[in-house]
């Protein structure tokens, strides 16, 4: 391990967990408690390399990033720039991997949770999960890292199942246009014959204001 293999996978390790720290992200007490997390991380980088501990202290930072509700597109965020990154030498290169590895597994985690609403949404997390699973088993295939292609392919299928079942009762998103920008009461009595639905029109749109909602835009199917 040289000098300088260690600095770069380093500073890399310290970029990447920056990113578990995003705007608009965990508030209160379960940011504190990431921020200390992250701060304890970065601050054991050089012990963790050198005595070849960092794995499982990335594994359990990102179990910190789940405690504290960071959410899937945030996990995601952070294996697109994982994957992104440029590297020189081989313990970059691993550390760009563990990273993209426990992103991916910490979005599937937290995909198990979530409430979907519409079906829509539930395919394009599924569609963004297989392009990374794909991506993640052949990289690990790649180095010859076989319980790791097995424990992958395993929670791939287990997650997929998972957002198979919960997408088959959800309605889909349809489109609807209006001669005129409505409120969301009047649009959500137009739709469904029950104004008490605005609110989900407005979460399913870019609403500048309630009382003037786009004239195109999604809505749930039923």
């Amino acid at each position: 391990m040289s000098t300088r293999d260690l600095a770069e996978a380093i500073d890399l390790a310290t970029e990447l967990s920056d990113l578990l720290l995003v705007r608009g992200g965990p508030r209160g007490q379960p940011a504190s408690d990431l921020r200390r997390a992250v701060t304890r991380f970065q601050a054991n980088l050089e012990t963790g390399f050198r005595r070849r501990t960092l794995g499982a202290s990335i594994a359990g930072l990102f179990d910190a990033a789940i405690a504290a509700g960071v959410s899937a597109s945030s996990f995601r965020a952070l294996r697109d720039a994982a994957t992104a990154a440029g590297t020189l030498g081989s313990l970059a290169a691993w550390t760009r991997r563990s990273f993209r590895r426990q992103a991916l597994i910490a979005e599937a985690r937290r995909l198990a949770s979530v409430v979907f609403t519409d079906r829509d949404a539930v395919e394009a997390a599924r569609a963004g999960l297989i392009t990374g699973f794909d991506a993640l088993i052949e990289d690990a295939s790649d180095v010859q890292e076989f319980i790791v292609v097995q424990d992958l392919t395993s929670l791939f299928a287990a997650i997929q199942r998972h957002l198979a079942t919960t997408a088959m009762p959800l309605p889909r998103l349809v489109a609807y246009e209006t001669a005129a920008s409505l409120p969301s009461l009047a649009l959500a009595h137009r739709l469904y014959s029950d104004a008490g639905r605005r609110q989900e029109i407005e979460r399913g749109n870019r609403v500048t204001h309630p009382l003037f909602m786009p004239r195109v835009g999604k809505a749930l199917a039923s």
